[in-house]
């Protein structure tokens, strides 16, 4: 499957990008109703619409490659060869620039980071706003104690690469937004799922019923409109 065929396909959507650290967990049960792109094995929680693998099989750790291997995602996009290594179709692409902003053209661009270039995939898709959430580069991911980040000595680079995608971003009308609370990336605005209107929609009010009443008796009807009376206010 060809990258192009996923050109502007989200158009004007809001799109979450999940990476695999502890906030995931906050947001993770409410994301049924919004397009998702999960990085790595965020299947362990609930299955995004989209998942990237930017990283080889040999480099996941214990069992996180199984979790990848058996997604449940609608696609999985990548730029290595892992056809017959996992559910869902994979889509090729080619990766771009490190730290490249410019997300018009055929290639995702990267940074040491995942979720990087499932932001630029968003944008490709034609996404209005990109959420992050599980972004946090602090201790642990979401699934476990796995210990300090490590990719914490690289934070101020990446925080930087974030912010200059942001900025080329908004020049195309595109929001860049963080959705945790605790994520120690600094250039991107905060929000909430509610501030995006990306929640689930509040379920309509029952419609009202007419109420449905039958007085039977065998004796005079004396009586019967005060029990009938009685049986309207009860209902």
């Amino acid at each position: 499957m060809a990258l192009q065929a996923f050109k502007d396909r989200h158009a004007g959507e809001t799109v979450l990008v999940c990476g695999c650290g502890a906030s995931l967990r906050e947001v993770a049960p409410q994301t049924a109703h919004v397009t998702t792109i999960g990085v790595n094995d965020v299947g362990r929680l609930f299955d995004p619409s989209y998942l990237v693998v930017v990283n080889p099989p040999r480099q996941f750790t214990h069992d996180r490659f199984r979790h990848v291997a058996a997604s449940r995602a609608r696609a999985v996009f990548t730029q290595l060869d892992l056809a017959g290594q996992v559910q869902p179709p994979v889509v090729r692409f080619e990766l771009g620039e490190r730290g490249g902003t410019d997300t018009t053209g055929e290639r995702l661009h990267f940074t040491q980071n995942s979720p990087y270039v499932a932001v630029c995939l968003a944008a490709y898709m034609g996404a209005r706003r990109i959420a992050l959430i599980g972004v946090d580069f602090t201790e642990h991911h979401f699934f476990g104690a796995t210990g300090r980040h490590p990719l914490s000595g690289r934070l101020a680079q990446i925080d930087a690469e974030y912010g200059a995608l942001a900025a080329a971003l908004a020049q195309r009308g595109i929001e860049l937004l963080n959705l945790s609370a605790c994520s120690r990336l600094t250039r991107l605005p905060r929000t909430t799922l509610a501030a995006l209107g990306a929640t689930a929609p509040a379920p309509p009010p029952a419609p009202e019923r007419p109420l449905q009443i039958v007085s039977y008796a065998t004796t005079p009807v004396a009586g019967v409109p005060a029990l009938l009376a009685a049986c309207i206010n009860h209902a």
